[in-house]
């Protein structure tokens, strides 16, 4: 599965990022809590994943690519990338292309 996220707004504990799933708009949180991804149930179908599944989240922005490994927290409507690398360097950038897959 893949997102094109471009940060939105900045919240509290985090930020926003806006993106388009399946030719919808999916906002996605982003936080360095380290607590994993939250995936809706649609996101979770098209890539085989379910709540626990090991993932690997590859980062592309500026001609470079970051890999991070992650895990499934939780399936919901409210998406959230709940990881400080990820965090990070999406933020650091202003958004990326981000790529999810079984690990």
């Amino acid at each position: 599965m893949i997102l094109v996220v471009d940060v939105s707004s900045f919240a509290g504990k985090g930020y926003v990022g806006s993106s388009s799933f399946e030719g919808e708009r999916v906002d996605v949180r982003f936080d360095d809590a380290d607590e994993g991804l939250t995936l809706s149930k649609q996101m979770c179908d098209r890539a085989g994943l379910r709540k626990g599944s090991p993932v690997t989240v590859s980062v592309e922005a500026e001609s470079r690519i970051e890999v991070i490994e992650s895990t499934i927290a939780g399936v919901s409507d409210d998406v959230r990338f709940s990881s400080s690398k990820l965090y990070y360097l999406v933020g650091g950038l202003g958004g990326a292309i981000i790529k999810i897959q079984r690990a």
